[in-house]
């Protein structure tokens, strides 16, 4: 059926087991000397991780505005998915998640356009080391909802055969493909590119605030920014359970392998789409888990640190009620105590 992805690699079997262990066996990589296990907690290797990687050579200055330095990035991602991973190389990490034969869709966030988007470098160097797994470059996916917000966030439109592709997907929808809400009050479309292109998604959202649903994270970037048109009913309550129900879907639960949230710069205030100069913050730092839940868990709690630093009162665990509820549904982790995070500063 042309709904479904392609073919994936035959080895497959071997990156799922891979994957599976990664999330458990962390005693096989070394923080600082110690063993990952060691860090998650003697005896609960089971602890899903969050990897907080921090640099302050990663901006070219101290400012919201500066460029980043894709040098520093590139170690930052590197020194990231080695540690959740427990490999060398940059390469040989993004290889226990995805095969040569994958087209990999690298899920940015551009809601906050020329104020607060994921950092062009991030996505660019990811599709770089991909290439050297193999891929075809346009076998691989830089995309977004919006063409207008990638222009607007400074990427550049691509869809050229042997090129990385760049593309906003919202009218290029999927007639044959929908998805319901569990009560039946709103229907909507997967696009194309999901249902009929992309077998693996790298999800990489951004450090902010939402006004509706509290945060956006992963598990936002995942369920508004695959799902088009998102309208009325899907934000009602805080967006609860609509961002849950969506990311429980199978055609997300099969694709999405690893989440890495920029936080280079904070949106603390004015998200999505307002976070001007004086509402965000340098963070000077990513986050990488394979637990989407674990990551916006803990990542809420960092963005309320820095909301207390500018005098603003915390996000709430019930207007960000979606994480939880997610954790409900079997997605993933939301409980702080049982979340192994790894802190350190290249």
């Amino acid at each position: 059926m042309k709904n479904n992805p392609p073919s994936r690699s035959t080895d497959w079997t071997r990156r799922e087991f891979l994957r599976t262990s990664i999330a458990t066996a962390g005693s096989a990589a070394v923080v600082g000397g110690l063993p990952l296990q060691a860090l998650a907690g003697i005896g609960e290797p089971e602890k899903p991780r969050v990897i907080k990687i921090t640099s302050p050579r990663v901006l070219a200055e101290p400012s919201v505005t500066a460029a980043v330095d894709r040098k520093t990035v590139r170690e930052m991602l590197e020194a990231g998915l080695t540690r959740l991973t427990g490999q060398k190389t940059l390469r040989d990490a993004l290889g226990t998640l995805v095969g040569k034969d994958d087209v990999v869709g690298l899920k940015i966030n551009c809601l906050g356009r020329q104020h607060l988007s994921t950092h062009a470098a991030i996505p660019e160097l990811l599709a770089e080391a991909l290439q050297a797994l193999g891929i075809p470059a346009d076998a691989i996916y830089i995309f977004d909802r919006y063409q207008n917000h990638l222009k607007l966030a400074g990427y550049t439109l691509a869809e050229e055969p042997g090129h990385v592709q760049c593309v906003g997907f919202e009218r290029a929808m999927d007639p044959e493909a929908t998805f319901t809400t569990a009560d039946g009050s709103y229907t909507t479309n997967w696009p194309k590119l999901l249902t009929r292109r992309l077998t693996r998604i790298i999800n990489l959202p951004v450090m902010k605030n939402h006004g509706g649903s509290g945060v956006t994270f992963a598990l936002k970037n995942l369920a508004f920014g695959l799902v088009h048109p998102t309208k009325g009913p899907c934000h009602n309550n805080h967006c609860d359970p609509f961002i849950a129900e969506v990311c429980a879907e199978k055609r997300i639960q099969d694709r999405v392998v690893l989440h890495i949230l920029d936080g280079l710069v904070c949106g603390f205030d004015g998200g999505p789409a307002q976070c001007t100069r004086d509402k965000r913050a340098v963070h000077e730092s990513l986050y990488f888990a394979l637990d989407p839940v674990a990551m916006d868990a803990v990542v809420r709690q960092e963005l309320n640190a820095v909301r207390k630093q500018h005098d603003l009162r915390e996000i709430s665990l019930d207007h960000a009620r979606h994480i939880e509820t997610a954790a409900r549904r079997g997605l993933g982790t939301a409980d702080r105590h049982k979340i192994a995070v790894v802190t350190a500063a290249i």
